[in-house]
Parts: structure tokens; sequence; C-alpha cells
């Protein structure tokens, strides 16, 4: 938070002068170097900290390289691998670079709006490594909505965004998550309500799908999205009578088998 009285920013822990690109007290976990406690305040060992000179400046920002790292509370920092820059402090750079995430994320939307319906293109996007697999591509952060999440969050966002952009129901989404935890050997069975899809990454995904539908009202692709559930819910009901019916088929053949026999 940028206060234009002291011309300082407010990272939660401590106060940062953006001219100067240092903070104005010391880094409350370089304070803590050599206490036992470390790695439980911090997550990281004491060899981390040593590895390297800069982690030695407790009034420095991102390691003096912003360009690289950012430090979004004031007590750490993380990885920007693109090279541009890093979360700056001042508010106008946040959205600046919240922008550039939204018009990817637009942009995601628009090939999807623009080829509803072909699983064969969105599927090569999300796939492990594919284009859209965010978890795989360095960056630890994204923006989306506003807020700051995890590349493995804003991947399940992001599917469940596009996903909606090109009309697939928010059902059959969360299934082809599901289906995936099963392909990939990693389904438990805790998660069957779900179609062994995890509840984090169900939540994640609805939220994608709601986010578009809040961004997009009533387009073409969110009438097309909400019809194919109605669809393909329909579907599996039917399928699941159809199942019933074999089943009580198969039984009464059995019945009747067993009866002749004895």
């Amino acid at each position: 938070m940028y206060d234009p009285i002291s011309q300082l920013s407010y990272l939660n822990a401590r106060f940062l002068d953006p001219v100067r690109g240092q903070f104005l007290s010391q880094d409350a976990v370089f304070l803590s170097i050599g206490s036992k406690q470390l790695p439980q305040i911090s997550d990281k060992p004491l060899t981390y900290y040593l590895s390297d000179p800069q982690q030695l400046n407790s009034y420095s920002y991102g390691r003096d390289n912003p360009i690289i790292y950012s430090d979004p509370n004031g007590l750490d920092i993380y990885w920007r691998s693109d090279g541009t820059l890093a979360r700056n402090t001042r508010s106008g750079f946040n959205q600046y670079f919240e922008s550039q995430d939204v018009s990817m994320l637009n942009r995601n939307a628009s090939l999807m709006e623009n080829n509803r319906w072909n699983l064969s293109l969105f599927n090569n996007q999300v796939t492990d490594n594919g284009s859209w697999d965010y978890k795989t591509q360095g960056r630890e952060y994204y923006f989306f909505d506003g807020k700051l999440v995890k590349a493995d969050e804003f991947g399940n966002l992001n599917f469940g965004y596009t996903g909606t952009a090109g009309g697939i129901g928010s059902s059959v989404l969360v299934d082809a998550g599901g289906y995936v935890e099963v392909r990939n050997q990693t389904a438990m069975f805790e998660n069957i309500g779900n179609n062994f899809e995890k509840p984090e990454d169900v939540r994640s995904i609805n939220q994608g799908v709601q986010t578009y539908y809040k961004n997009n009202g009533n387009n073409s692709s969110a009438n097309i999205s909400q019809a194919s559930n109605v669809v393909y819910q329909l579907g599996l009901q039917a399928i699941a009578r159809a199942l019933t019916a074999i089943s009580y088929i198969l039984g009464e053949i059995s019945q009747s088998i067993s009866n002749k026999i004895n």
C-alpha cells in the first residue's frame, strides 16, 4: 500500500522507500538468523541465507535485484521467471502487471470463444507442460480477479474460465479434472464424490467458471456452457437409469436361471 504523504510503501511487515529501493527497518527474518527457530519462522534453512550475500543485507528489497525478484510482504522474495520485472510496490505498477495477466487470460478466453467445443485444442493447451500449464512455467504467482494466487491455483482458475469460454459446462470440466487424476494414478478414494477431482481444484475451477459469467454476462459462450452442462447432466442421468435397468434385467435373468436349475 503506497502512502502519498510519506511517499513510502507499506508491505505488511515493513515500510519501503521506493526511491532508494530499501526498507526503513531490518528484516525480521534476518534478525532471527542464528536462532534454532529460523526454519519454523521462514520455512528455509540457515544455509539458504548464507549462500547469497544479498540475503544478509537486512534493508534490501528483493536481494537488491527487483528486476527478477520481488518481496510482496517485506519478509521474503519470490521469483519472476519472465525477466521483465518484479512486482513493484506502487499501486500503479501493480495494476500494470495485473493487467498483463488479465490480458493473457482474455487472450486465452478469446481463443476458446473462437473455437467452441474444440476439445482437442483445449486439451492441448491445458495438458501437462502445455501452454496453459502455468505451474510449470517458472512463475510462482499470477493475478486473477484482482488477487495474487499461486501458479497451480491460477491454472485451475484459467481451466474453468477458458473452458467456459469454449462452451464447456462446469460439470464436464470438473469430471475432466477427475479423469486426469485417475489417468495419472493420483486419484484418492476420498474424492469420489467429486469424481476424484481434489476439492480445492473443484473450488478453483468453479470460481473460474463463475468469474467468466461475471465478466461476460450472458454471451454466447456462457449460454452454450450452461446448456451443455444441462445436456451433460441429463446424459449422465440417462446412463444411470440405463445401467439400473440393465442390472434389474440381469438380476431377473439370473433368478430365472436359478429357479430352472432348482
